[in-house]
């Protein structure tokens, strides 16, 4: 599920957008959020990214 045209792999981007909606501790829901912003390299980006893969239904086991 392609999301965005950043030099990542789309399984890492899936990863943190997970940690963000699904983690329980704050400090992984921080590093999720920083690694996608260097990842995506604005605020607007991670938003628009964030929207998209939760209008798709998140991620899958077999995504990440």
């Amino acid at each position: 599920m392609e999301l965005c045209d950043a030099n990542f792999p789309d399984s890492l981007l899936h990863s943190w957008a997970w940690m963000i909606d699904q983690a329980d501790d704050r400090e992984i829901v921080e590093y999720a959020k920083r690694s996608l912003l260097n990842a995506l390299g604005s605020t607007q980006q991670v938003e628009s990214f964030m929207h998209k893969f939760r209008q798709l239904g998140g991620a899958t086991k077999a995504d990440i």
